[in-house]
C-alpha cells in the first residue's frame, strides 16, 4: 500500500464491493442495482479508468468490474466510491468462475475485455 493514498478507511468503498462465495445463488441484478437497466461488464479492471469512465457517460446503463489483484479493486473501489457511482459494482475474483457460478446466462448487454469473454 502506498503511504499517504487512502484518505478514507476501507469501508468508505465497502458498498461498491461484492462478495461472493462458491455456491452463491447467481446474481439478480434488480435486486443489486435497484433497476432493471442493461448490465455491462469490464473484465480485468485494473485501476478503474475505463469503468468509471463508462459509468459517467452511461448512468443508464449498469456496470460491474471485475478483477482478481487485490489492490487494483480496492483502487478502483476508492475512485468509484469518491464519485458515488451508483451504477456500478466491483467484484474480486476470477472472471471464468463469477460467470460461470454466479452471473445468469444472456443477463450481461456488453463484456469488455483485453481477452476473450469466459463461456459461462
Amino acid at each position: 500500500m502506498t503511504h499517504g493514498r487512502h484518505h478514507h478507511p476501507l469501508e468508505f468503498s465497502q458498498h461498491w464491493r461484492l462478495t461472493l462465495e462458491p455456491g452463491d445463488p447467481p446474481l439478480d441484478w434488480p435486486t443489486l442495482f435497484g433497476n432493471d437497466r442493461p448490465v455491462e461488464v469490464e473484465i480485468g479492471h485494473g485501476k478503474g479508468a475505463f469503468l468509471v469512465d463508462a459509468a459517467v457517460a452511461h448512468p443508464e446503463h449498469n456496470f460491474i468490474g471485475i478483477e482478481w489483484a487485490s489492490m487494483r479493486h480496492v483502487y478502483t473501489s476508492e475512485r468509484v466510491a469518491k464519485r458515488g457511482l451508483e451504477n456500478v459494482r466491483l467484484i474480486r475474483g476470477d472472471a471464468a468462475s463469477i460467470f460461470r457460478e454466479q452471473i445468469p446466462a444472456s443477463s450481461i448487454a456488453i463484456v469488455f475485455s483485453k481477452r476473450p469473454p469466459p463461456t459461462p
